[in-house]
């Protein structure tokens, strides 16, 4: 579609969200939108939370179908620094979290510990929010897709995300 292509971050936004509510979902087209949002989230600051803002509504209003789309570019939601926006950060945070899947939990889990062992209070507040969501939302995930998980592996998640909050506290 030539409109996600634009330079211009206000169009592609706007194709974006044309897509999104209408509900034109096939899986060539998802990708592209999620190409092209992850182009533009590429940007100054502002236009960075606007796009962060889309794609936070995408996965939530839709977690299994819009999520997926974004699975690819997980390492695009890292925090390249400390000095980030903290608007963008906390945005980024929650997208992490809604991305996570039992498949790449671990690669979540890892950078939301280093985010942690920041001190920034803000960051930790938002990790541990962060934990919660992941410690209730992997478990639903296992049953909604009707994968056969044994307890090990809900316990392993619980167990990660409880070692999180508690190197959190003791810090």
């Amino acid at each position: 579609f030539p409109l996600l292509k634009s330079r211009n971050s206000g169009v592609v936004l706007a194709v974006v969200k044309l897509f999104f509510y209408c509900g034109f979902h096939d899986h060539k087209r998802n990708a592209q939108i999620a190409k092209a949002l992850i182009r533009i989230m590429r940007n100054l600051r502002e236009i960075q939370y606007v796009v962060l803002s889309t794609i936070d509504t995408m996965t939530q209003s839709f977690h299994s179908s819009c999520a997926c789309i974004f699975e690819p570019y997980l390492s695009d939601f890292f925090m390249a620094s400390s000095f980030e926006a903290s608007f963008n950060r906390s945005l980024k945070i929650k997208i992490l979290s809604r991305l996570a899947t039992p498949e790449n939990i671990h690669i979540v889990m890892a950078e939301l510990e280093t985010y942690a062992q920041s001190g920034n209070e803000t960051i930790v507040l938002d990790v541990v929010k962060s934990l919660q969501f992941l410690s209730s939302t992997v478990m639903m995930q296992n049953s909604d897709n009707n994968r056969r998980y044994d307890n090990t592996y809900h316990n392993d998640i619980r167990y990660k995300c409880m070692q999180g909050l508690y190197a959190i506290l003791h810090t």
